[in-house]
């Protein structure tokens, strides 16, 4: 549309824009084309999705303070509200090869099976995407070992590591459960 016709017709590029976006939120979604929506994040140099059902939310963390931790990927805690999470090194649990930093830039928050808070610090939170469910695909030469690396999505041109949540908290339920086998008074010779 030229500029004439858009003072004709009172709606700029901009305002057209706006509406087809919305418009996109309005209509009914196809029955047969499942929808997922992925917030995707930065861990260590590494691009990576989560899906956004698997998430509470997202936070800065404002009231972030590192504690000392018997696992390198233990950052600290984060009060949200009263509401501790015990936050957890993204890049350290996944093995992004980046070093562990002082804070994290961002915090994906996730509530376990049992309700437990636990948050997963992240370097940066880059966008969400709705893709379609049939677009989340097997990654070639995935071991389907651990929380990464089974499962990714395209975005654009490139595949991006889908990060399976559920499976990663379990894994940090592991680790502590282990952890505390070998300091329980118990287990002292």
């Amino acid at each position: 549309m030229n500029p004439t016709m858009a003072s004709i017709t009172g709606r700029s590029r901009a305002d057209e824009l706006r509406a087809a976006f919305d418009a996109t939120f309005a209509a009914p979604a196809s029955p047969e084309v499942q929808q997922a929506v992925l917030v995707l994040l930065r861990a260590g140099e590494s691009l990576l999705a989560v899906r956004r059902e698997a998430m509470s939310g997202f936070a800065r963390p404002s009231s972030f303070v590192r504690t000392p931790g018997r696992s390198p990927a233990f950052s600290g805690i984060y009060d949200l509200r009263g509401d501790l999470y015990p936050v957890w090194s993204l890049s350290a649990l996944l093995d992004r090869g980046a070093a562990v930093p002082a804070a994290p830039a961002w915090l994906v928050l996730t509530r376990c099976g049992d309700g437990t808070a636990c948050a997963f610090g992240c370097e940066a939170l880059d966008g969400l995407v709705i893709v379609a469910e049939q677009s989340i695909s097997l990654q070639p030469g995935a071991d389907g070992r651990g929380a990464l690396g089974r499962t990714a999505v395209q975005v654009g041109p490139r595949f991006v590591p889908l990060v399976d949540i559920p499976l990663l908290q379990e894994e940090v339920r592991r680790n502590l459960d282990s952890l505390r086998q070998i300091t329980s008074p118990s287990s002292l010779p």
